[in-house]
């Protein structure tokens, strides 16, 4: 029998400032990924101080997205302005994003996210979709930020949330045979703080899996609470395995080829995409992947310049844990 696909509409996720909200998704079926879509109403009564929104708001709203297993195991970790900007990698356009107004008067706010379970822009996807029937539980949880400190990096004189966002949850399934293939696509954003300019700043990231490729994402934190992506702090940098040289390249060279790769007209600011698979973020294979399975770690030495405000490296591996066979335990 061939596969057949569904999108489910789940239900919504309630917004509560600076907390955590949680659904659980379903298990019955693999899973492709998650469609997530936010709306909410803002409004200012009083412009003595001109908003200002932080560059890709409302994102920043969305403090963390989260998909965890059996309550403990994380399998997806990021913010809403780093899966915005990785959305823009994977899927060869800015999704839908409406700012919140800066004039005293009701604004609507609007985002479209995506969550894939399995590795988009691959030859095989279905490689790597998602079996969560190994799993006693799944949620997909939202933290969200502190309502108009979340939106704006200056904030108006006066303003509120009138009416507060939603997320409206679209699952895609799949179903109709088994796979002998099980593997499990994870991604989580791990924070480094550039302290100083340095011509050989050391990064590591843990071994033991195959890796599809990797995403710095560089933020700047100048007004405000939270960081706006920024290019120039990241000059260039290179990835190693001991001595043995992985992937060498500068910003400039990088961002034009992945420009070319995910067919954008420019890469997003503060967006530096690694793929190590030949097809470079077009179709690649598994068997393309950085073998690092019976590595401890690998590094990456970074070459970056210390500005202003408090800066930071986002890594994000693209990390795929290989499994084989049905009933196989999960991670």
């Amino acid at each position: 029998m061939p596969f057949r696909n569904r999108r489910l509409l789940t239900e919504t996720i309630a917004y509560a400032a600076s907390q955590v909200k949680s659904i659980d998704l379903p298990r019955e079926y693999y899973l492709h990924g998650c469609h997530l879509h936010m709306t909410g109403v803002v409004t200012h009564t009083d412009v003595t101080q001109t908003p200002v929104p932080f560059s890709l708001s409302p994102a920043t709203l969305i403090d963390k997205i989260e998909v965890i297993a059996d309550g403990k195991t994380v399998l997806k970790s990021f913010s809403g302005q780093q899966l915005y900007l990785l959305n823009q990698i994977w899927g060869k356009v800015a999704g839908l994003r409406t700012a919140p107004g800066v004039t005293a008067a009701a604004s609507t706010f609007a985002l479209y996210l995506y969550v894939p379970f399995s590795i988009p822009r691959s030859l095989n996807s279905i490689d790597t979709l998602l079996d969560p029937r190994v799993y006693t539980s799944l949620q997909l949880r939202i933290t969200w930020a502190n309502a108009m400190l979340g939106l704006f990096s200056t904030l108006p004189t006066t303003g509120t949330i009138t009416t507060d966002p939603t997320i409206t949850v679209n699952p895609d399934q799949s179903f109709g045979k088994e796979l002998s293939m099980r593997n499990l696509f994870m991604q989580w954003a791990e924070q480094h703080l550039i302290a100083a300019t340095s011509s050989r700043m050391a990064i590591d990231v843990a071994g033991g899996h195959m890796f599809r490729g990797l995403t710095l994402i560089t933020e700047r934190v100048a007004a405000g609470a939270i960081g706006d992506p920024a290019n120039n702090i990241l000059n260039s940098f290179e990835i190693r395995y001991g001595q043995n040289l992985i992937w060498e390249t500068n910003r400039a060279l990088l961002q034009a080829a992945e420009a070319y790769g995910s067919e954008l007209a420019t890469a997003p600011t503060g967006v530096f995409k690694v793929d190590f698979t030949e097809a470079g973020m077009k179709e690649g294979l598994l068997t393309e992947m950085l073998d690092a399975r019976q590595w401890s770690k690998f590094r990456i030495w970074c070459d970056v310049t210390k500005t202003s405000g408090t800066e930071y490296i986002y890594v994000i591996p693209d990390q795929v844990v290989i499994r084989r066979g049905v009933g196989e335990a999960a991670i």
